[in-house]
C-alpha cells in the first residue's frame, strides 16, 4: 500500500475521511506494516503485508470471550436450511470455550449478515489455494465458459482508455483486477477489496509476480465500501452478489462511491430462460446448502439496479451468468436550485 491511498479512504465506523498513517515497516514507496487512525472516532485499522483491513465494528451481539478476552468471529452458521439447524453453540475461535447458545432466527438482519459474511470468509480462506483453478473448472463444467475470459470481457469493457480509477468488489484473488491493471495502463489505479484476508494475500503475490504495481488490495466490506464518494471510474463485480447477505445494500454502497455517468459492470448467476439439467441441479443444491446462496431472474436485477440510480445499457448472457452493463446516472433532485421553497403570492 502507498501513502496516497489514505486520500481516497473513508473510516468504516464514523464515516470520517480524517485518518493519521504511522508506519512501522516499508519497502521503498510501498508500507508493509502499519496502523491507519481514524481521529474522530479513535479506530485503527492495521496494515499487514501492504494490505489495509477497513471493517466495521461487530454487532453487539458479537461479543468477547471472557476466557481469552478476544473477539468472537468465529460463529458458526447453521450451515443448512435444508437439514432443518436452528440452534448453534458460538464458540471462541483463540480458546474454544462455548459462549452461548446462537438463535439464529432471533437475531437482527445486521447480525446476521455479520455472522454469514464470517461463515463465507473462513471458507474462502481455506480454498484461497485452489480459487482460480475451481473457477475455471465449475463454471466450464457447468455453464459452458470461464470465469478469466469473462474478467478479460469485462476489463475490455469496463475502460475507455486508460488511465482510470477502478474499484474491483469482492475480487478474491484478483482475476479482474489483474486485466483491468493492463487495461488502464501505468497512469491507472485499481483497489480490490474482499472480506477474505487470505485471498487478498495471494492475489498481491499473483499481482507482484507478474510485475503489476497499479493494483491496491484491502480487506473490508462490500455493504460498507471503505472509500469516500464518488471516488471512482468504474467498478467491476465478479459473480459475488449472489453471495452478499443484503446485496441491495451492496448496491447502493457501488452507486455512493460511483462517480455519476460511470460505469459498473456486474455479473450475476441468474436463472437463465432456459437452463439445462446440470444447471437445474446445481441451483438446488446451492440454495440449500453451502452459503445459502441467492439467485436472481433479470427482472429481480433491473429493479435492484434502478432503485440505485443505476440505468442498464447493455446485457449479455454466458450460461447461467448474466453480464450486465450499467451506467450511474445523477439522483433526481427533489427540488429546484433556482427557485425558492416558499414564494410570498402577491397581493
Amino acid at each position: 500500500m502507498k501513502r496516497e491511498i489514505v486520500r481516497y479512504l473513508l473510516c468504516p465506523t464514523c464515516k470520517s475521511s480524517d485518518f493519521s498513517l504511522s508506519i512501522r515497516e516499508r519497502e521503498g514507496q510501498e508500507i508493509l506494516r502499519g496502523e491507519i487512525a481514524c481521529k474522530r472516532c479513535g479506530n485503527d485499522y492495521i496494515i499487514e503485508d501492504g494490505i489495509p483491513t477497513l471493517e466495521e465494528k461487530p454487532p453487539k451481539n458479537i461479543q468477547f470471550c471472557d476466557g481469552c478476552k478476544r473477539q468472537v468471529e468465529a460463529v458458526r452458521e447453521p450451515w443448512s436450511s435444508f437439514v432443518g439447524l436452528r440452534g448453534e453453540i458460538v464458540l471462541c475461535p483463540n480458546c474454544g470455550r462455548a459462549i452461548k447458545e446462537l438463535k439464529y432466527e432471533e437475531l437482527s438482519p445486521e447480525e446476521r449478515s455479520y455472522i454469514s459474511k464470517k461463515f463465507i470468509e473462513e471458507d474462502f480462506a481455506r480454498t484461497a489455494f485452489m480459487y482460480e483453478w475451481g473457477r475455471l473448472i465449475v463454471p466450464s463444467i457447468v455453464y459452458g465458459f470461464s470465469y478469466q475470459g469473462l474478467a478479460r470481457i469485462t476489463a475490455k469493457m469496463a475502460s475507455s482508455g486508460g488511465g482510470e480509477i477502478f474499484l474491483d468488489v469482492a475480487t478474491g484473488t484478483g482475476l479482474v483486477a489483474r486485466e483491468l491493471s493492463r487495461t488502464v495502463g501505468p497512469r491507472g489505479q485499481i483497489f480490490g477489496i474482499d472480506i477474505a484476508l487470505e485471498m487478498l494475500k495471494l492475489g498481491k503475490r499473483k499481482a507482484e509476480r507478474r510485475g503489476l504495481k497499479n493494483i491496491t488490495f484491502l480487506n473490508g466490506d462490500a455493504e460498507g465500501l471503505p472509500f469516500k464518494d464518488k471516488t471512482f471510474d468504474g467498478l467491476t463485480c465478479q459473480a459475488s452478489l449472489n453471495l452478499f447477505p443484503q446485496p441491495e445494500k451492496a448496491l447502493a454502497e457501488m452507486s455512493r462511491v460511483l462517480k455519476d455517468d460511470s460505469k459498473l459492470l456486474v455479473s450475476i448467476v441468474c436463472y437463465p430462460p432456459r437452463p439445462n439439467p446440470l444447471m437445474r441441479a446445481f441451483f438446488y443444491v446451492s440454495e440449500r446448502v453451502g452459503h445459502r446462496v441467492r439467485f436472481f431472474n433479470s427482472d429481480e436485477v433491473a429493479e435492484m439496479l434502478k432503485k440505485h440510480n443505476f440505468k442498464a445499457i447493455g446485457v449479455r448472457w454466458y450460461g447461467a451468468v448474466m453480464l450486465v452493463e450499467a451506467k450511474k446516472v445523477a439522483a433526481p433532485r427533489l427540488f429546484s436550485d433556482e427557485a425558492p421553497l416558499l414564494q410570498t403570492p402577491e397581493v
